[in-house]
């Protein structure tokens, strides 16, 4: 809750934030950036959730960028997204 994510990089999935299995509350997060420098290799250019059911909330994504997921990568998730907001995230293939 109320943390700053910016300019992340990562090798496999979720630049700034990895959700696996997780019912976690990420809640009032600024998410700026992430992804850059990875040539669109990584899914989930700030937040990635395989699984589980978290509450996603009054975050911002803005200019994110990823290979599948410019600013949130989903699969197999039963999570919410609740009052986000997305703004210019990028994604190489889907979404």
């Amino acid at each position: 809750v109320n943390n700053r994510f910016e300019n992340n990089n990562a090798s496999l999935v979720g630049t700034a934030l990895y959700l696996e299995n997780s019912n976690a509350l990420v809640q009032s997060n600024h998410f700026f950036g992430n992804g850059f420098g990875l040539n669109f290799s990584v899914n989930g250019g700030a937040l990635a959730v395989v699984g589980g059911s978290p509450r996603v909330e009054r975050n911002s994504f803005l200019r994110n960028r990823g290979l599948d997921g410019g600013g949130a990568y989903l699969l197999s998730t039963q999570g919410t997204f609740t009052g986000n907001s997305f703004l210019d995230n990028e994604a190489a293939r889907d979404g």
